[in-house]
């Protein structure tokens, strides 16, 4: 083994990644990359079904004169790196911002998984993928990781969120590991976000012991901003006097929770992933799983286990 493939080898272990790991993943390294840099790791990703669909290629970690860190091969697209390993065993899964920090988990038997993408590319079918495992989210300690947890819950909201402590010289999890930092502790630090509520509450406690808030900054941040837009687009206006026209007209938005894709879980069946859709023309939803329509009287109905006249009197009150 070369100098340089030895030293990049001998980082990924530095960072507590195991050779079985290594040996597992398939993970080696390549040269005369046709990229921008030409000697690099190579990432096998594989699909659900464990087919082979491409690769990716992390630079040199002796290499920091490029400025492009990745690469892929020709026709690749976003997948979820890690998901043919999972299990029926595996009750719980972390969804990782990279590859390394996934291989940094596997290493310690957490089972994780990360998107080829980013932070920001979490997809639908990824959903899909986990199943319905206990999810766990844990992104970089910066603004395009805080921003990518928000993102990631939009389409899971019952997820459990672990952030990396802000201190000099730790960024993700491969950091926190490498500086001894236990991440099995570390995760029953994790909590659910699923109102303004929950993250404001955390937020003031964090704040006061001088730990960071920038989760918390950018969930109220993109929250607020999506309902803003959500008022902006309504197009149901009721001023008269009929009650249940009125009860109809009041924003489904403000009774429930959707996401800034107009998605929320749908509240007549057991729906693991936001299927229920808001329309703001009509001021109705409309859930693409089991096909239930629903307006404000119905979610009003329904959330609270009150008839309609009740929730008419509710929703006139407001």
């Amino acid at each position: 083994m070369q100098n340089e493939e030895q030293a990049n080898f001998n980082e990924l272990k530095r960072r507590g990644i195991t050779d079985e790991v290594i040996s597992a993943f398939s993970i080696s390294y390549g040269r005369d990359l046709p990229f921008a840099f030409t000697e690099g790791i190579v990432i096998p990703i594989n699909l659900y079904d464990g087919q082979h669909s491409f690769n990716k290629y992390r630079r040199s970690y002796l290499n920091n004169t490029i400025k492009q860190k990745y690469a892929y091969d020709k026709g690749s697209h976003t997948a979820l790196f890690a998901v043919d390993k999972l299990r029926e065993e595996h009750t719980s899964v972390v969804i990782t911002e990279g590859e390394m920090d996934a291989l940094v988990l596997w290493s310690r038997n957490i089972p994780a998984v990360s998107s080829t993408g980013g932070a920001q590319s979490f997809q639908d079918s990824f959903v899909r993928e986990i199943g319905d495992r206990k999810v766990y989210l844990c992104y970089d300690n910066d603004d395009a990781g805080a921003t990518g947890l928000v993102r990631t819950l939009e389409f899971l909201p019952d997820a459990y969120v672990i952030l990396i402590p802000e201190v000099v010289g730790v960024k993700d999890i491969s950091d926190f590991v490498a500086r001894g930092g236990d991440f099995h502790g570390l995760m029953q630090t994790a909590k659910q976000y699923r109102n303004l509520e929950e993250v404001e509450i955390d937020k003031n406690a964090r704040a006061s012991m001088w730990q960071s808030t920038r989760f918390h900054d950018a969930w109220i941040e993109a929250h607020t901003l999506m309902k803003q837009k959500s008022n902006k687009k309504s197009e149901v206006d009721y001023k008269g006097d009929d009650a249940v026209l009125r009860a109809k007209a009041v924003d489904c938005t403000t009774l429930h929770d959707f996401n800034r894709n107009s998605k929320g879980l749908c509240l007549w069946h057991n729906d693991s992933e936001p299927s229920l859709h808001y329309y703001p023309k009509h001021n109705n939803t409309y859930c693409h799983s089991c096909g239930k329509f629903a307006d404000a009287i119905d979610i009003v109905m329904a959330k609270h286990g009150v008839d309609f006249k009740e929730a008419v009197k509710f929703l006139n009150n407001i």
